[in-house]
């Protein structure tokens, strides 16, 4: 039988299309090439110097090579450590690490880092050990195992890449010995699993496939096509159902002490409600005035508005107003939090210009995380930073445009998007400077749904995890009470024979 190839993270669990930032794209491309045995020759013998040196002191820089060089030994006897360092190890140093291996179980979230060894690990330690052959044996036969347990997990539909990669690394982490990558090849491990080689190679097209679609088109919006109306009831029935399974879990829409509703949104609003809120909210700015504040032109927001005015656990609340919060300004004044066009996260690698909001005006629509804030920017505060980010772009040498588009694409959708920006949506804890960006109110909608998705599959899993336990505890507890009739059958009998046994008796 032919397994289906497994490129150690499927493809499905993989956060290459939906990682916001592209960063996350190309650390998930990074590890899978580490693992993989893939990165380019002309990266695979980088000098640790270059990289790890930077404006620090000497004594810093010796700490962070002894980290990376050393970092997989670390909780092994000390004497060991040396004999390794030294690559002097013992056969007796090979049993050591071999327990080590062992100590994980299925459940082994608390087993210390200390207390074990990765496969990478043990294979490294038996050929400095010496034992070429002993690495052989366990990397045929501990790899084998670990592929098909593996593969077991793929198909897991609810477990997913973070529970995955911690699984897979607490196990086999080969980025820990570069020499198991040859014993793999010297023990022709893929014939030893019989892979399809086919099946293989359509995994890697698919993989490339994804790369380009991520890096040429940004990240992955599945819920684009949808209307406002449409993104609101993927919302509501999607927390609605987790909070069906577990009412007071998940990270929002929890419900304590109370039925979960029919639906977390409020009723909407009346056309003369939109109608005075859009009067209200869409004056000029001018310094002169006191409550004279840029806000919400004609027709932008009525589409949401004759849905829900609210998304709310307490959905019997009413109001008789819009809302409380449509006018909550966070000063008096425009402020400036430091917020930018491009978080440093794009441009501090070359010191560009990331286009500093500076003081801007801007109304809370909302909370956002753990004691968060989510703020709308609006046009008149939006078109200067759109400006100078024009300007910033056009006298940018050629590695700089990129930084510049590689943001662009990641956070609006290119750079065309980002000269048509009109309004910013940016989400931020008081505890927390980082920012969270989006170009626009329905961009950050969309998001908000993908958390509700992800919530409720969390929460299925979680359910589906309490329904195997409670059917193995019910098996578990008849077969106890089978075993426990025939101890009472065995001793009722007190060692007499039964009926059967002497007619046995009686034929001999």
């Amino acid at each position: 039988m032919a397994f289906a190839p497994l490129p150690l993270l499927p493809w499905d669990k993989s956060s290459l299309l939906s990682s916001k930032q592209s960063s996350g794209s190309d650390k998930s491309i990074q590890r899978t090439a580490d693992t993989t045995d893939t990165i380019p020759s002309f990266a695979k013998k980088p000098s640790l110097e270059r990289i790890i040196n930077g404006p620090i002191s000497r004594e810093q820089n010796e700490k962070r090579q002894k980290v990376v060089v050393e970092g997989w030994i670390e909780g092994l006897p000390q004497d060991m450590r040396e004999r390794i360092l030294e690559e002097s190890l013992r056969d007796e140093d090979l049993g050591v690490a071999k327990k080590r291996l062992r100590a994980l179980s299925d459940d082994s979230d608390h087993v210390p880092k200390t207390e074990y060894l990765t496969l990478a690990a043990l294979v490294e330690v038996a050929m400095l050990a010496g034992k070429e052959d002993v690495a052989k044996e366990l990397a045929q036969h501990e790899m084998t195992e670990l592929y098909l347990q593996l593969q077991e997990k793929g198909r897991d539909k609810y477990l997913g890449e973070y529970e995955f990669r911690k699984w897979q690394d607490k196990r086999l982490d080969l980025s820990q010995s570069l020499r198991i990558w040859k014993i793999l090849k010297d023990i022709a491990l893929g014939k030893v699993l019989q892979i399809d080689e086919e099946a293989l190679e359509r995994s890697v097209q698919e993989g490339c496939k994804l790369m380009e679609k991520r890096f040429i088109h940004g990240p992955e919006r599945p819920h684009a096509d949808k209307s406002i109306q449409e993104l609101l009831q993927v919302l509501d029935q999607n927390y609605i159902a987790a909070r069906k399974l577990d009412p007071e879990s998940g990270r929002v829409m929890k419900v304590v002490e109370d039925t979960v509703p029919d639906t977390f949104l409020r009723p909407g609003v009346s056309e003369a409600q939109i109608t005075e809120l859009e009067k209200r909210l869409a004056q000029n700015p001018s310094p002169d005035a006191e409550d004279d504040k840029p806000m919400l032109p004609n027709g932008k927001n009525g589409n949401y508005l004759r849905i829900t005015r609210s998304f709310c656990a307490y959905p019997r609340d009413t109001f008789p107003k819009v809302g409380t919060a449509d006018c909550a300004f966070l000063s008096e004044d425009s402020m400036d939090l430091g917020f930018s066009l491009f978080p440093y996260v794009y441009t501090s690698i070359r010191g560009i210009d990331n286009i500093q909001l500076g003081h801007f005006d801007c109304f809370a629509i909302g909370i956002g995380g753990d004691e968060g804030t989510v703020i709308l920017i609006p046009p008149t505060s939006v078109k200067p930073a759109v400006e100078a980010f024009e300007a910033a772009y056009a006298s940018a040498n050629k590695e700089n445009k990129r930084l510049y588009e590689r943001g662009a694409l990641d956070l609006y959708g290119g750079i065309d998007e980002v000269r048509k920006l009109e309004w910013l949506c940016i989400r931020w804890e008081h505890w927390n400077t980082d920012q969270e960006t989006w170009g626009g109110f329905r961009a950050h909608l969309e998001y908000c749904v993908d958390v509700a998705v992800e919530e409720r599959k969390a929460e299925e899993g979680k359910a589906e995890k309490r329904e195997r336990e409670r059917r193995l505890k019910e098996k578990v507890g008849q077969e106890d009470e089978k075993k426990g009739e025939k101890r009472k059958r065995d001793h009722s009998n007190n060692g007499k024979p039964n009926k059967t046994t002497k007619i046995d008796a009686e034929g001999d």
